[in-house]
């Protein structure tokens, strides 16, 4: 080949890359902000309180507390790519529901939170709320059980490769980065060429916690046997629970309250029922 022809090869090469790159973030998160409101509040008859923390780069991150977070289990609620937390509160009241403390978070560029979405600055954002709960809120990690949806699944299972929880559910995820842009973008080589990898499949098989994998089987977002090769490839103590009839999002509506009681039935066989808090007996 021509050298001339060496070189506009090269600089198309070099410019989809340079495309690819520069795009990606725009096609993985999907944010949506939201005005500052009141530090507490009712939603869907539960009550919420604002929190914030301050990541370890320096971005101010915006959640909800709400439930009671000196019993056991806490729910550390990470969603998924689209919108933010206000999304979530029919989520969080049928947690709460159960019995269930729950802190959700907004990522960094979500909601009210400062910054820019990337695939470190989640996994900051993670460990924040996480830091957040033991240090601020007095939670033992012994209580602390990670819930991830969809791209928070991911973000999950990075989490509990980094802090100390008592279990971890990831529902309707995927594999990694690389095979869904395989799923999306077919032969196009995007996978090769973007930078964000959140390769839950690689991370999954070194965390000794129980594991919890749900997914629907008409999910049509994240492909059903990604979920399912999750759960294959993790190791034990492991379970999986095949969302019957539910799509990517709708879990809830189709199993009605015994989605929210699968989750508080893991929740509470894995984290000891003995409040971090007691009340001294009075003699």
């Amino acid at each position: 080949m021509p050298i001339a022809a060496l070189v506009v090869l090269a600089v198309i090469l070099g410019g989809g890359v340079l495309a690819v790159r520069m795009l990606e973030n725009r096609f993985i998160f999907y944010p949506e902000v939201t005005p500052r409101k009141s530090t507490t509040r009712l939603l869907g008859g539960v009550r919420v309180t604002d929190v914030w923390m301050t990541t370890e780069d320096g971005v101010r991150i915006h959640g909800w507390k709400s439930g009671d977070l000196t019993a056991s289990p806490v729910i550390l609620f990470l969603h998924g790519n689209a919108g933010n937390i206000t999304h979530r509160a029919d989520r969080v009241s049928g947690l709460v529901g159960q019995g269930l403390g729950v802190l959700i978070i907004d990522y960094r560029g979500y909601g009210q939170s400062e910054g820019e979405p990337d695939e470190e600055g989640l996994y900051a954002d993670a460990r924040a709320a996480h830091d957040h709960l033991v240090v601020v809120e007095g939670v033992s990690p012994s209580r602390i059980v990670i819930l991830g949806r969809s791209l928070g699944g991911a973000v999950a299972v990075n989490l509990a490769t980094e802090r100390t929880v008592a279990a971890l559910i990831v529902e309707s995820s995927f594999t990694s980065a690389s095979d869904m842009a395989m799923e999306m973008f077919g032969p196009l080589p995007v996978h090769l060429l973007a930078r964000s990898r959140f390769d839950s499949e690689d991370k999954v098989g070194r965390l000794a916690v129980p594991k919890l994998f749900m997914h629907g089987d008409r999910d049509d977002v994240v492909p059903h046997w990604m979920g399912k090769k999750l759960f294959d490839t993790a190791s034990g103590p492991k379970e999986w629970v095949e969302l019957a009839g539910a799509d990517h999002n709708d879990a809830p509506l189709v199993l009605g309250t015994r989605y929210y009681e699968i989750i508080a039935r893991f929740s509470r066989e894995h984290v000891a029922q003995v409040p971090i808090y007691s009340t001294p007996s009075q003699q």
